[in-house]
């Protein structure tokens, strides 16, 4: 696979996923959960933090993802505040989602597409936030 056609998929999947994000926008009188559970289904689920080939724990990481930069993995986002996203707070969140950093300022970069959620508004993340913590 040439790296035109790696780039060409990768915009086309960012347009749906935006165009996704932005109808979940739109969805009126659901509580927080709802919303983040909407907003989680429409951008895939979050699949690259599953490793579902070798029976992972739902969200725990460890999914190879083959980049041509090399082979990355999944982080782990699950609630634990040992080994997940358990001690972020809402702004660790918010930033690693629309400026790709760790609370300790690392870049998650070429991986997680944080431009993805650049523009989607501070409520729906925190809904997706909420709904990750929630692991329902």
């Amino acid at each position: 696979m040439g790296k035109k056609s790696i780039i060409s998929k990768l915009q086309r999947f960012l347009f749906w996923f935006c165009l996704c994000l932005l109808s979940a926008n739109n969805v009126v009188g659901q509580s927080l959960i709802e919303k983040g559970k909407y907003i989680f289904h429409a951008t895939g689920g979050c699949n690259c933090h599953t490793d579902t080939k070798n029976d992972g724990e739902f969200l725990a990481g460890g999914r190879p993802i083959k980049t041509p930069f090399g082979t990355f993995y999944g982080t782990n986002i699950t609630p634990d505040p040992a080994t997940g996203i358990g001690k972020w707070s809402d702004e660790d969140f918010i930033r690693a989602m629309t400026k790709g950093l760790s609370p300790e300022g690392d870049h998650y970069f070429p991986v997680f597409p944080y431009t993805s959620f650049h523009n989607i508004t501070r409520n729906d993340l925190l809904a997706l936030d909420i709904k990750i913590s929630a692991r329902t």
